[in-house]
């Protein structure tokens, strides 16, 4: 009788509440590099958007986030923006953002647009808002330089002679900031000035480099702003083997725990194709 009572509560608990394991872990300097605007705020304002029913129960708000410190970002909005979020109160995997109106917190936000075009900010995780307590460890990396990676594709087929092409960019949510650390291709080859690096795991074991990147001095330095940054694009195939299907994971950056990136992708094996009889 105890366990028949038990299991209708832990199911209503397991699906009102947001579930943080049903979110994937990134750690916070991923989430910094991958961050269109950085603020401490306040959100106030709230209005429902749209009529419940109409949408399977999907709640959307809007709300105004006072800003009281800008930490960062790729263009400073002034003291206040609209932010958005949706909510499903059946869904765990979601967001509740309700619980933050009147709380001073730190906001990781990405830019996004409504159906008019305009601008508006977002914070799609539940860790996207941050306690004040973190607020030194977000002041300091907001000060480095962020990098980034991106792959022109999330699956590739042909593993055996597909290149696998990828973006490197290194960006700053200063004015202008000085590097001695970044890429720069230098004879049709991909060169990794001072502690830069490019790590690639297949299933999280580190993936063989057939032809190293070659590594530059960092004694060299250059100078990019937040308009201008720095991007190198290069074929990863010069530099590692994909030998595998499965799932790979490259991680660009300089040292662990500053603002870098990460992309996960996949090598899929060619479909096998009957010959006739």
């Amino acid at each position: 009788m105890l366990k028949q009572c038990l299991l209708p509560i832990l199911l209503i608990l397991l699906f009102a509440q947001p579930c943080l394991s049903c979110w994937k872990y990134i750690p916070l300097n991923e989430l910094v590099a991958d961050s269109d605007l950085i603020v401490v705020g306040t959100l106030t304002n709230v209005r429902l958007l749209n009529e419940p029913k109409k949408h399977h129960g999907m709640l959307e708000y809007e709300a105004s986030l006072h800003i009281e410190e800008y930490l960062g970002g790729r263009t400073n909005p002034g003291t206040e923006c609209r932010f958005r979020w949706n909510y499903h109160p059946g869904l765990s995997a979601n967001i509740d953002r309700s619980k933050d109106i009147g709380k001073k917190l730190i906001w990781l936000l990405n830019e996004a647009k409504d159906e008019n075009g305009l601008s508006y900010w977002t914070a799609g995780r539940p860790d996207r808002d941050l306690e004040l307590d973190q607020l030194d460890t977000i002041r300091r990396m907001v000060g480095l330089p962020i990098c980034f990676i991106v792959l022109d594709e999330t699956h590739y087929y042909d593993y055996a002679g597909q290149p696998v092409n990828a973006t490197l960019t290194i960006s700053t949510f200063q004015d202008q900031l000085e590097l001695s650390d970044y890429p720069k291709v230098e004879d049709g080859n991909l060169v990794l000035h001072g502690d830069l690096r490019i790590d690639l795991t297949f299933d999280g074991e580190e993936v063989i480099k057939k032809d190293p990147v070659r590594k530059g001095p960092g004694d060299q330095k250059i100078v990019i702003t937040r308009e201008n940054p720095l991007t190198v694009e290069c074929d990863l195939t010069r530099y590692f083997d994909f030998n595998r299907p499965g799932k790979y994971s490259v991680w660009f950056g300089i040292h662990e725990g500053e603002p870098a990136g990460r992309w996960e992708f996949f090598i899929v094996e060619p479909p096998k194709i009957k010959k006739a009889p």
